[in-house]
């Protein structure tokens, strides 16, 4: 990536591109190309068909009022564990508001089980007021279970959604997503802007609908501490 940045900066030196903003968009799309070739890897692509099994299985475990935070905790660890283990490329990564990197690119992880839409929070905290100066500071990674319509009759918004791995550059929500606020949260992403965060996604990676072929059981997930050792040796 070193040698895009170096292109990139000779580029706006010679007067080639327009503004910073060009360039800075230019290298988000570099770099998402090279997460989204990451992904796109024989040994990683056969994990996406596992991957929507795994999130379904666990969203059918975890049901009722109020299992929406637990579902979510319990998504992200299976993510982070598949992704730990399968990915060569990448790590969990905690700064700003990046949750991991995907070949030395920081990504903002994001999961979605509804079929109605869905909206997020950047970070959980909470403000007297709503800062747009300083968000989106890592590229957005939107994992979308199942494909539907999100909105029936709201002009503009009326797409179906697809079931999917959608990369979203940081430039392009910061130049076309304003954050609101919620009781949890003062950067939040109304489901409208996940909307158009994904239909404006260049980087998009298919997954299967789920079929139901697992199912999640929580007592399943324990072993024996020498085995825990000998898979993180042999990571």
């Amino acid at each position: 990536m070193e040698a895009v940045y170096d292109y990139c900066r000779h580029l706006l030196h010679e007067g080639k591109f327009g503004d910073v903003a060009t360039v800075e968009q230019f290298i988000d799309d570099a770099e998402l190309s090279v997460v989204q070739h990451e992904l796109l890897k024989t040994s990683t692509i056969k994990l996406i068909p596992e991957l929507a099994e795994m999130v379904n299985a666990i969203e059918r475990y975890c049901t009722g009022d109020g299992c929406g935070l637990r579902r979510g905790g319990y998504v992200d660890e299976v993510l982070s564990e598949l992704f730990t283990k399968n990915v060569s490329k990448f790590k969990q990564y905690h700064k700003n508001d990046a949750d991991c990197k995907i070949n030395g690119v920081p990504l903002s992880l994001k999961v979605s089980t509804s079929t109605t839409g869905t909206s997020f929070a950047l970070s959980w905290s909470k403000n007297t007021t709503v800062d747009n100066t300083n968000n989106f500071l890592s590229h957005v990674m939107v994992i979308i279970a199942h494909s539907s319509q999100w909105y029936k009759n709201k002009e503009g918004y009326c797409d179906t959604i697809h079931s999917g791995i959608y990369l979203i550059s940081k430039r392009w929500c910061k130049d076309n997503i304003v954050l609101g606020k919620n009781n949890k949260s003062d950067k939040f992403v109304s489901k409208e802007s996940v909307y158009r965060m994904l239909r404006a996604s260049k980087h998009f990676i298919p997954m299967p609908e789920p079929q139901g072929t697992l199912e999640f059981n929580l007592l399943k997930a324990f072993c024996q501490e020498s085995e825990t050792e000998h898979t993180a040796q042999s990571s």
